[in-house]
């Protein structure tokens, strides 16, 4: 038995001849029909992916999902099932795997117990479906305490109806007293650390929604446990849930400054259009040995300023980064506009040259060259260079007001 609909599958595949990328793109417009609750739309696009690479568990497991949304339990469950068993790296027990164990017990005339058949039933009972999720398991195989306590009686069931042992089902206080004696036994700080390093694995892996789930378990225990208010909130926020994500950052900085959140919650921040408030954690994620991070806090900053005009320390920002990666296509465009915006089309012209070297074709770089000789007053090689721009990005209405600007008659003398 394994949790259904807790776990998405590790490893997934379009099929060998589609458009993995028109694919991928579709499943990403579902996801975000589902997350916004247009069932319907994120439904008829999942059929659509599933037409065209019918195994691909990513795509079962999300219209599990859809199903489990709209209460059609079976169908549900079926779509669950059909992701684990199409999940190139399941890590669970597939149904081949599960049906061998059964027709072994049975050649070899051996006592089963088919707790996955026995979970079912209970799921049904409880809950009136067999989609088993997080509330049975504590991650993609490991029972809860009360589902282990559920099979503990299951297997003694079996030994006493099998006559390989003697005596009576246990009675409910016999349940009960042992469950406080398990209860007792549990060291409760050592499962918050076990949760919370869950949950590093699955956001290491990409898996937010796992991670999420570990990480509040983690902090119903521990709730000032940092680095799982940390994966909690980057988590939200790598899933697009960003009220959530403002919201576990804020708590967590409440009780520390915790500096490996710096640069993300200030990107969340500068994203979010709150500039003011994210400049002192941008800056702050600049004490940091980690070049990458480093050099993401610089252009970050590179944008904060110049999104407020403040175009010389946006330079002196984004020339930290070319510093670090100097052909880095998306710093090189930013410093040229900015270098522009300062008067200094001169200097943006050499970015520009060493980008175009890089990617010749780009739109906003031939832009940025049409306007750099624009504001030199070398109109025809800013006419040559928006037309070129016009040309590979048609209706584009910046581009066509430079045009436009640069259609217009010269002043006498200029």
């Amino acid at each position: 038995m394994s949790n259904l609909r807790g776990t998405s599958p590790f490893k997934s595949l379009f099929a060998k001849n589609a458009d993995v990328t028109v694919l991928t793109q579709q499943l990403n417009k579902a996801r975000d029909f589902f997350q916004a609750g247009q069932c319907d739309e994120a439904l008829s696009t999942v059929r659509t992916i599933l037409s065209k690479s019918p195994n691909s568990a990513d795509t079962h497991f999300l219209l599990g999902q859809i199903l489990f949304a709209r209460e059609e339990w079976v169908e549900a469950e079926q779509a669950f099932e059909r992701a684990l068993n199409e999940d190139i790296c399941s890590l669970r027990a597939i149904k081949p795997l599960r049906e061998t164990l059964r027709s072994v017990a049975s050649q070899a005339n051996v006592p089963l117990v088919d707790a996955e058949n026995l979970l079912r039933r209970l799921s049904i009972e409880q809950n009136g479906h067999a989609c088993f999720g997080d509330d049975y398991f504590l991650d993609h195989v490991h029972p809860t305490i009360e589902i282990h306590r559920a099979l503990g009686k299951w297997i003694v069931d079996a030994l006493i109806a099998n006559a390989m042992v003697e005596g009576e089902s246990p009675s409910d206080a016999i349940m009960e007293a042992v469950q406080e004696r398990v209860d007792l036994s549990i060291d409760y700080e050592e499962t918050a650390i076990a949760f919370r390093n869950l949950a590093k694995v699955n956001h290491w892996a990409g898996k937010f929604q796992e991670a999420i789930v570990a990480a509040e378990r983690s902090l119903a225990i521990s709730p000032n446990d940092l680095e799982s208010r940390f994966l909690l909130a980057d988590s939200f926020n790598n899933l697009g849930r960003f009220d959530e994500a403002h919201a576990e950052y804020r708590t967590l900085f409440e009780l520390e400054d915790y500096s490996r959140a710096h640069l993300p919650y200030g990107e969340l921040l500068l994203d979010s259009g709150m500039t003011e408030q994210a400049e002192p954690y941008l800056i702050a994620a600049l004490i940091t040995d980690n070049e990458e991070h480093m050099a993401r806090a610089y252009y970050d900053l590179g944008l904060l300023y110049s999104a407020t005009d403040q175009y010389e320390i946006a330079i002196s920002s984004l020339e930290n980064v070319i510093n670090l990666y100097p052909d880095d296509t998306a710093t090189l465009t930013l410093l040229a506009y900015c270098l522009r915006k300062e008067g200094r089309s001169s200097e943006a012209l050499e970015r520009i040259a060493q980008l175009l070297k890089l990617t010749p074709n780009d739109a906003r770089a031939n832009y940025e060259a049409a306007e750099s000789h624009f504001d030199l007053g070398e109109l025809q090689k800013a006419k040559d260079y928006i037309q070129a721009v016009i040309k590979a990005d048609p209706g584009n209405g910046e581009f066509e007001a430079t045009l436009e600007k640069l259609k217009q008659p010269t002043p006498p003398g200029t």
